[in-house]
């Protein structure tokens, strides 16, 4: 049948006003299974000790933003108790509400409590960043995920690469993300930091350190040469002694086991290992001992301090508060047990943060 005027009309209208729509992104389904499994990973993490890394999540979406948003807050309100109390940093170059629209196709369009902490061109580069925190709603209802927004345009903001991540502990003094295929990373610090170091955790005993340049408006970028790995690259304020696990895109930090998280220690003689541990913090373990002496434990951990263990055993309870999370390991000397004892211990401190515990008795 022949399409009358009117018809024609209607069709060359829509068409019209739909041509310039983008298509659908190309990975909107593995968008949302990457989501799922990131949700089922945070939801995993139980008090045994097992691997943990601080979960970086994300999703590069491919398309223009949608128009169907009612227009989200973009002003920073007081921080909820689950988010970071910083000022917003802004140089007024990132347009917020493209920034919401991008990100609203990662979570969801009912977005909550939106709290900025960075939108702003990062230093010496002509990278627009946003960083943001906020809830959106989860399952079951009426339960609400809460989220580390990063969000990074090479191109002047036409286009955007959302990452989702687990907020960081409000005590934390400094934020790293990796950008540009794992060869920068973008350093967002608390108020009173001013100079931020990277640092590279090795399978043996020791770390690589270096600068990043000085902070300006809160942030500062590094460019490393050569790929930097996830589960094993850490940030902090220089020479702090806990450091933090730098976001990566694509889950890349919960992808198997860092490599320094097999390394041991070096042993004094006399000790005689009797268990090792590795993962992160939490939950405990009971074992029998089959030597006399002081019980030593030699703890590597990445994170926020203290990591503290419970010791206990028949005779004896002590508390060891491990203060340094550097990448290196420390000795703390335990209580004294007997030969065919058992010996319990609890390890108590952030899920972020990330041990290897080495139990040894000093005869």
């Amino acid at each position: 049948m022949a399409l009358t005027t009117d018809e024609q009309a209607m069709r060359s209208a829509l068409q019209d006003l739909a041509g310039g729509q983008p298509d659908a992104p190309v990975d909107r389904l593995d968008g949302v299974r990457r989501r799922y499994r990131r949700r089922r990973t945070a939801q995993s993490i139980g008090a045994a000790l097992g691997v943990a890394a601080l979960v970086g999540g994300g999703l590069t979406v491919a398309s223009t933003v949608r128009t169907t948003h009612r227009p989200a807050p973009v002003a920073t309100p007081p921080a909820q108790p689950w988010q970071l109390s910083w000022p917003e940093r802004s140089d007024g170059t990132v347009d917020k509400q493209r920034v919401l629209s991008w990100v609203h196709q990662v979570a969801d369009d009912d977005l909550g409590h939106v709290r900025w902490l960075y939108d702003a061109t990062a230093p010496n580069t002509i990278d627009k960043w946003a960083i943001l925190e906020a809830d959106y709603p989860s399952n079951p209802a009426p339960i609400r995920a809460h989220s580390l927004f990063t969000v990074v345009s090479h191109d002047g903001g036409d286009s955007w690469s959302v990452q989702t991540h687990e907020p960081p502990a409000v005590t934390s003094p400094v934020i790293g993300v990796a950008d540009q295929h794992e060869h920068a990373v973008l350093a967002l610090a608390a108020p009173n930091v001013d100079a931020v170091e990277l640092v590279k955790v090795q399978r043996e005993d020791n770390i690589e350190s270096e600068a990043f340049p000085p902070v300006g408006n809160g942030a500062t970028v590094l460019t490393s040469s050569a790929a930097l790995p996830a589960g094993s690259v850490f940030i902090r304020p220089a020479g702090a002694p806990s450091m933090f696990a730098v976001l990566f895109d694509d889950d890349a930090q919960v992808q198997g086991q860092a490599p320094w998280l097999s390394s041991h220690p070096f042993r004094v003689h006399g000790d005689h290992p009797f268990g090792t541990m590795s993962g992160g913090a939490g939950g405990g373990f009971t074992q029998r001992v089959d030597y006399t002496g002081t019980v030593v434990y030699q703890v590597r951990c990445a994170g926020t301090v203290p990591l503290r263990l419970t010791v206990t055993t028949p005779r004896a309870s002590q508390d060891i508060n491990v203060d340094r999370c550097d990448g290196l390991f420390h000795s703390y000397i335990g209580p004294e047990i007997v030969h065919g004892q058992k010996l319990h211990t609890e390890i108590g401190g952030d899920q972020e943060t990330l041990a290897v515990i080495e139990v040894s008795v000093r005869s």
